[in-house]
C-alpha cells in the first residue's frame, strides 16, 4: 500500500482519504482572528484572512477539478464512470465526516456544465443515481440546511470537517445583530456575544480533532498536479461534448437533467444509513489520476 502505482490508477477510499486530509489541514490553518469582522470580504481580505481564502480557493479548485476530469473525456460511457467515481468518493467522504467535501464534489455534479451532459446521466447506473440523490438530500440548502445542521452536530466529538461556506455565512449573520441594544442606553447585546463567541469554539473543536488516516504523498501529489481548467473552459468544452440539441442547457447550477433533485427530507436518516452500508462494496472503485 505504501508503494506508488506504476500506472496513475488510485482506489476512490485513498483518494477520499487524502482529500480529507488536505482539508483537515487547511482547516486546522485558520485562526479565529480570521473571521474577525468578516475580515474574508475586507479589502485587505489577503492579509487579514489567508487561510480562509485558501480554504475557499481549494473548494472552487476541487469543484473544477472534478468537472474538468468529467468534460475532458469524449466518450459518454467514460464520462460517466467519471461520474459514478466521484459519487463514490462522495459517499466516503461523508463516512469521513468530511461535509465541506462532499459539498466540493456536489457543487460539481450539480454544476450546470456537468448536468446539462443528457447522454452522460443517462449511462451512469441507477444505484450510483441513487447514492447521489442520497448525498444531495443530506447536503440540500432547503430551510437553511436543515438536513445537514443534525449531522454536523452529531458529529461534533469525532473527526469532522464542517461546510465552511455555511459556516461563514452563519457567522456574518451573527456579526450583523447590533453590537448595542439600544444606541441611547449603549447596553452591549451579550447575546450576540455569547452566539459569536460559541461559534468560535466550536470551529476550534473541529481543529483539534485528528484523523487517524495514513497520507499517501503520491496520492496527493497525483491529485495536485491533475490540470484545472476555467470556467470558461469547461462549459465550452461541456457543450462541445453534447451540444444543446441533445442536452438540456437551462443553466441552473442546481437542476440535474438526470436525475431529479429533489427535497422531500422526510426520509434523510435511513438514507445516511443506507448510504454508510454501501461504502464497503464502492471502495474498490478505481480512478486514473495521470497529472494531466
Amino acid at each position: 500500500e505504501g508503494t506508488e502505482p506504476t500506472n496513475g490508477s488510485f482506489s476512490t477510499e485513498h483518494i477520499s482519504n487524502e482529500i480529507t486530509l488536505i482539508e483537515h489541514e487547511l482547516l486546522k490553518a485558520i485562526s479565529p482572528l480570521e473571521f474577525s469582522k468578516q475580515a474574508w470580504n475586507k479589502n485587505q481580505k489577503e492579509l487579514l484572512a489567508p487561510n480562509i481564502l485558501a480554504f475557499t480557493e481549494w473548494f472552487n479548485r476541487t469543484s473544477r477539478w472534478i468537472c474538468t476530469k468529467i468534460v475532458s473525456k469524449d466518450n459518454p460511457t467514460l464520462r460517466a464512470m467519471i461520474v459514478e467515481g466521484f459519487i463514490a468518493i462522495g459517499i466516503m467522504l461523508l463516512e469521513l465526516k468530511n461535509f465541506n467535501g462532499v459539498m466540493v464534489t456536489l457543487s460539481a455534479l450539480h454544476n450546470s456544465a456537468i448536468s446539462r451532459l443528457k447522454q452522460t446521466w443517462a449511462m451512469v447506473n441507477p444505484k450510483a443515481l441513487a447514492d447521489f440523490q442520497s448525498l444531495s438530500n443530506l447536503l440540500s440548502p432547503d430551510k437553511n440546511f436543515k438536513a445537514y445542521r443534525p449531522l454536523l452536530k452529531e458529529a461534533a466529538n469525532s473527526p469532522c470537517i464542517p461546510y465552511l461556506g455555511l459556516f461563514l455565512t452563519d457567522y456574518t449573520f451573527m456579526d450583523e445583530l447590533p453590537v448595542f441594544l439600544s444606541e441611547h442606553e449603549g447596553f452591549l447585546n451579550v447575546e450576540r456575544i455569547l452566539m459569536i463567541g460559541g461559534r468560535l469554539r466550536e470551529f476550534v473543536s473541529y481543529q483539534h480533532q485528528t484523523y487517524d488516516i495514513k497520507s499517501r504523498e503520491y496520492i496527493r501529489s497525483a491529485i495536485l498536479s491533475e490540470r484545472v481548467w476555467d470556467e470558461n473552459e469547461i462549459f465550452n468544452m461541456s457543450k462541445l461534448r453534447e451540444d444543446s440539441q441533445t442536452s438540456n442547457t437551462n443553466g441552473n447550477n442546481q437542476t440535474l437533467s438526470s436525475p431529479t433533485n429533489t427535497t422531500d427530507t422526510s426520509n434523510l436518516t435511513s438514507a445516511y444509513v443506507t448510504v454508510r452500508l454501501k461504502k464497503g462494496a464502492l471502495n474498490e472503485m478505481r480512478m486514473q489520476l495521470t497529472g494531466t
